[in-house]
């Protein structure tokens, strides 16, 4: 858990300067999330301010419109690339709009007139911007680049086309300009976000240079400061509560849970010991790991005496290798980190630990329906127990209609539909997660995660249901059906092909413990699922004759449930006895 760094600095400067003390005693962990994310958002702000008041980034857009309408190709990017038309619009058109124009020289400095420094008030908000209208808070700016033209070269007979030969380089060149035009919109939107509300601008004006305070308050915390020590220690076991209700709520238990502060102390000692070995050496003041094969070193401490993740990284496998001796360490973390950990792991071969199986389990990003990174309609992340509710909340819906929808009437006590509504929910944003190829981005959807058709876990839920209704409507006691010594019949197609399905159980798991890849044992149990409603419906169970049969397609059925059901439970996801 990282209870030791930059986030929990971000924590200390905001208890101290902006904390509601009401508000903490009643909901601590509640008053210090506010905290983070209102030292996060002035943080953001500071450092877009910058960004934009260097011109660096409105220069390079300037560089690649230019190249691109010299190229024969003016960008075609609309009015608002990849973002909603919302808030005012700069134009990049125009000259005297204040930003790169036609005609800018590539050099030519962009930022529009009346840009200040960070810690500005709103006061000094870019005069390129118009005031919002009411009722609706700007996204960003817009960008225009006015009509769409595009340009075709007529080669004469014999000559080569430049269009088709730098078509490719275009392409790059456009999707880097694209990149450059949302990265400068999303820096405006987070100006206007403080600039807009009188109360933040005032704070981030009082608080200037935030990002070098709060690395000061986690460097005071790293070397015994007796004050952010009590705090970290009065903070911590409220933080962890919290978090074990999640993990209650998602069904998730730890043997063991050590902190990033847990290793703290041993990291001076450890970085000594590689200087003393040879296996670090100081380069610029800093300890650096030299590795072969990686351009640049695994730093371990920096000038400033400061220890970094790698430095923690190491600390921790060794403790893991002294403590537990494991045959494997798996390393589950996006694939963001890649260079990261394989850096980690050249470097724990080079301090000898070369019999464990290191392993770094990467996953790709979770994307919304936009196609974008996944976050709420105010541009922020999406919490985890905020998209569980939602999910629940959703799942619900869909349970009471179906109950209502019964012939016979509902089934279902309100308490019933509750239960099942939070196992469906959150099997769904489990099963969601863990279906698709672990390494790939996905689009995440309420709508799809939660259909009762598809590979979705509320389709696997719902298979599993309807073979327990059988038992239930046949009077049917599973136990002494599995115990009669009975003989499994599989004497037409949907009955083989079922059976067979059955079989590739255990094949299908060694294939997904091979590579940790949850995917494949989802995309089974979809595959076992769709054989079996076509054995449903093509092969009468209960009303089967003669009676060998029947109890063959039973045990068929039961077959199927426990299947499903164990699938699921290796997924972490309950199942449902009716839904």
């Amino acid at each position: 858990i990282g209870d030791w760094g930059t986030q929990l600095g971000m924590i200390l400067y905001g208890y101290k300067h902006f904390l509601n003390p009401e508000a903490y005693r009643q909901r601590p962990v509640e008053e210090l999330a506010r905290l983070y994310r209102l030292v996060r958002l002035l943080m953001d702000y500071q450092e877009a301010k910058a960004k934009l008041a260097s011109g660096q980034l409105q220069t390079r857009i300037a560089e690649l419109k230019t190249h691109l309408e010299k190229a024969g190709l003016a960008p075609a990017l609309g009015s608002t690339p990849s973002t909603p038309s919302a808030g005012p619009t700069v134009s990049f058109g125009p000259a005297g709009a204040g930003g790169p124009t036609a005609s800018s020289t590539p050099a030519a400095s962009a930022e529009p007139a009346g840009a200040a420094s960070p810690g500005a008030s709103s006061d000094s908000a870019p005069s390129s911007d118009p005031p919002a209208t009411s009722g609706a808070r700007p996204s960003g700016p817009a960008t225009s680049f006015g009509p769409r033209t595009a340009r075709r070269n007529k080669s004469q007979p014999g000559q080569t086309s430049p269009v088709g030969q730098e078509a490719p380089l275009r392409r790059a060149m456009r999707k880097e300009l694209e990149a450059y035009l949302e990265e400068y919109q999303e820096l405006h939107k987070k100006v206007a976000e403080v600039e807009e509300s009188p109360e933040l601008a005032r704070l981030a004006a009082e608080h200037p240079n935030l990002e070098a305070r709060v690395q000061a308050e986690t460097a005071k915390l790293h070397a015994g400061d007796p004050e952010n020590r009590r705090l970290w220690q009065e903070f911590l076991p409220h933080c962890l509560a919290e978090l074990d209700r999640i993990y209650q709520r998602l069904g998730v238990r730890f043997d063991h849970t050590l902190g990033e502060s847990f290793y703290h102390d041993r990291l001076p000692g450890l970085v000594e010991d590689l200087l003393a070995r040879g296996l670090a050496r100081i380069s610029d003041g800093a300890v650096c790991i030299f590795l072969e094969g990686f351009d640049t070193p695994m730093i371990i401490r920096k000038q400033d005496g400061a220890f970094l993740y790698a430095t923690t990284d190491l600390a921790t496998l060794q403790y893991r290798m002294e403590t537990w001796q494991p045959d494997a360490i798996l390393y589950v973390v996006d694939h963001r980190q890649s260079l990261h950990f394989q850096q980690l792991f050249a470097a724990a071969r080079l301090l000898g630990y070369k019999d464990v199986e290191l392993q770094h389990i990467s996953f790709g990003t979770v994307l919304g329906e936009d196609g974008r990174p996944f976050k709420t309609r105010e541009g922020d992340l999406v919490g985890l127990e905020s998209l569980l509710d939602e999910a629940v909340a959703r799942a619900l819906k869909i349970v009471s209609e179906n109950d209502d929808a019964k012939p016979d009437g509902p089934e279902l006590s309100p308490a019933e539909r509750a239960e099942i509504a939070e196992r469906v929910g959150i099997g769904a944003v489990k099963y969601a997660d863990l279906a698709q190829n672990r390494t790939s981005d996905y689009m995440f959807s309420y709508s799809k995660m939660l259909a009762l058709t598809g590979n979705t876990s509320a389709y696997m839920q719902y298979a599993y249901a309807r073979v327990r209704s059988i038992f239930r409507k046949g009077g049917v006691d599973p136990e002494q059906l599995r115990t009669s010594g009975a003989a499994v019949l599989l004497a037409s197609p949907p009955e083989r092909d079922l059976g067979l399905a059955l079989l590739r159980f255990g094949e299908t798991l060694e294939l997904a413990l091979e590579d940790y890849r949850p995917n494949l044992l989802t995309a089974y149990l979809y595959d076992l699922a769709n054989r079996y409603s076509v054995f449903f419906e093509q092969c009468p169970v209960l009303k089967a004759q003669p009676d060998s049969l029947r109890t063959s397609r039973l045990l068929l059925c039961d077959l199927t449930a426990r299947t499903i059901q164990k699938g699921l439970e290796l997924l972490g996801i309950e199942v449902v006895e009716r839904m």
